[in-house]
């Protein structure tokens, strides 16, 4: 490690930048969507507002896009009366040309003494998305403690009927109501004035937290405003729990939609008390996952492979779609005689240990070895089962088999649409440390290769 440390080093001097100005360099071109603005902005200047009309996202999302290239000096941008104008810079991407060749040069000498990955292999590396951001609808929150509200605003690349109808279908909201790792489940709705919603988040341990919605008005396509608290399990408001009252505005752009959620609050207390809960970064996050509902699985994930994207220090978020329903992507996530046939990474390696997941509250074990020839070392996999349950998630503890630490949390779903199953996995990592060297290790593309295999044996080999 130190050596290559030192090489490190050596490429920045040679090339005038920072440590700090190549990790911005780097993470601007880890995203796709960002490189592909590069790509439009090489030949001319572009508006903001033309750049996110051609992109399935928020005009707020390719703001941040154009940000994140304007700090790592890739793009410059200008005012043209009241409109942004950004183009490339030439030189600063021929400064990174530079930079990347000489990694080139340096990862060659490492990969030339690897045998070519076979065929097979090959489709998968190339359709895997690493290290992309989660493209977040919300621009703005706003907390104002002197009139006792806290304000959200979204934009959305949809139309206000469409956001209007996921935000009223409770099917759909439930999709992005509860933040990762806490999804939400309405189990009863009654949309017109006078009537109510319950719904709880689920935890990943089992733990259900509930509440309740009242509708006080209702202007279709317009907004809608309901009471909004906390509830025991048959729905009855929990007793000294702040409530507040939330008015979803929908409003057409010429991008889309924007929604504004302005909930009002009785005290500064009870404004407090949801702030010390995370209701903020729990709101962006829970919405950044609405875009794949909009839009719908087959269009959202069409030719994304695995996507790898990263929701905060220490939380990823993986996503791959089977064309398979869910129930036959659950059987071959769990059953012993299905998962040696596609959880296996690089070919040449076999599954020594399959103790599947049975029950929460149980454990498991995965282990692997490489076939007679082929280098490597025999190792596996083992944690806890927290919650199972058929066919829809699966939360397990996970680490390395004989090793003291670290250990992460694995937070699986399972989504059906169209024929489509959407499989998104959270990891949680102890600490960012942990999540860069585990994610170094290339767990994505070797998730990636069984994702495929799975696909392969889907095809092949039908499963009742």
């Amino acid at each position: 490690m130190t050596r290559y440390r030192v090489i490190y080093n050596q490429m920045v001097t040679q090339v005038g930048l920072s440590e700090a100005e190549t990790d911005r360099l780097f993470h601007a071109l880890a995203a796709s969507t960002r490189r592909d603005i590069l790509r439009r902005t090489m030949t001319r200047e572009v508006s903001v507002s033309e750049l996110a009309r051609s992109y399935q996202m928020s005009f707020a999302a390719v703001q941040k896009h154009v940000t994140v290239l304007e700090e790592a000096e890739l793009i410059v941008k200008r005012a043209q009366g009241r409109t942004r104008m950004v183009r490339a810079d030439p030189e600063r991407i021929a400064l990174a040309r530079t930079l990347l060749a000489q990694y080139e040069d340096l990862w060659r000498g490492r990969v030339d003494r690897l045998d070519s990955p076979p065929e097979r292999v090959k489709p998968c590396l190339r359709s895997i998305r690493l290290h992309e951001e989660p493209d977040m609808p919300v621009t703005d929150v706003i907390t104002d403690e002197k009139n006792l509200t806290l304000t959200v605003i979204a934009d959305f690349a949809h139309p206000v009927s469409r956001v209007w109808n996921a935000y009223t279908d409770p099917r759909q909201l439930e999709r992005f109501w509860g933040p990762p790792t806490f999804p939400a489940t309405f189990t009863e709705w009654d949309h017109r004035v006078g009537g109510r919603a319950l719904y709880h988040m689920n935890g990943p341990a089992g733990e259900k937290s509930y509440a309740r919605w009242d509708f006080v008005s209702i202007e279709p396509e317009r907004s809608f405003t309901v009471d909004d608290c906390f509830a025991d399990e048959s729905g009855e408001p929990a007793p000294g729990m702040p409530v507040m009252r939330m008015r979803f505005a929908f409003e057409a752009t010429d991008q889309g939609t924007r929604m504004t959620t302005t909930s009002d609050f009785s005290s500064l207390e009870a404004l407090q008390t949801v702030l010390e809960m995370g209701v903020v970064e729990g709101t962006r996050l829970a919405m950044g996952q609405i875009d794949a509902v909009l839009a719908g699985l087959r269009e959202w994930f069409a030719g994304k492979g695995t996507r790898m994207e990263v929701l905060t220090d220490t939380m990823v978020r993986i996503t791959r779609v089977i064309e398979a329903p869910r129930t036959v992507v659950w059987r071959a996530q769990t059953d012993p005689a299905l998962i040696p046939q596609w959880m296996l990474g690089p070919d040449g390696w076999s599954m020594t240990t399959c103790d599947a997941p049975a029950e929460a509250g149980g454990t498991y074990r995965f282990a692997w070895a490489p076939d007679p020839g082929v280098e490597g070392e025999p190792f596996g996999f083992d944690g806890e089962v927290l919650l199972l349950e058929e066919p829809f998630r699966a939360v397990t503890t996970e680490r390395m088999t004989g090793m003291d630490g670290p250990t992460t949390t694995n937070d699986l779903t399972l989504t059906e649409e169209d024929g489509l199953t959407l499989l998104t996995t959270v990891i949680t990592y102890p600490d960012v440390a942990t999540r860069d060297m585990i994610l170094g290790t290339g767990v994505v593309e070797g998730m990636e290769m069984s994702y495929a295999r799975l696909e392969e044996v889907l095809l092949t080999r039908p499963v009742a």
